[in-house]
């Protein structure tokens, strides 16, 4: 076919127009919006996959370990934080702290 001549409106001999690269484009083409589709993908998993891990370990971090103490009246272990002091005996709740007639005073 490329071989081949045509005559032009003119009477000019003229080459076939017949692109022997574009026969290879055609399927590259075609290949490459696949992949390039591919790679969008794999970037946004990347992405959601670091997003992920690092919302993790931000709030994981923010929690530090918080000292435990055991209850006077029934030995159960809470967060300092939620016991009640009272003459230097940590209690659960308001009733053992009562309970124990350690009112604080």
């Amino acid at each position: 076919m490329a071989g081949r001549l045509i005559r032009a409106d003119d009477g000019r001999p003229q080459a076939a127009s017949f692109c022997y690269a574009s026969a290879f484009c055609r399927p590259f083409l075609a290949m490459t919006k696949y992949l390039l589709l591919l790679a969008l993908g794999l970037c946004a998993w990347w992405v959601w996959r670091s997003l992920r891990k690092s919302g993790g370990k931000a709030a994981h971090r923010g929690r530090e370990a918080e000292r435990m103490v055991q209850c006077a009246h029934c030995g159960v272990n809470q967060p300092i934080s939620e016991s009640l002091l009272a003459n230097g005996r940590y209690y659960c709740c308001a009733a053992h702290l009562r309970e124990s007639g350690n009112d604080g005073g």
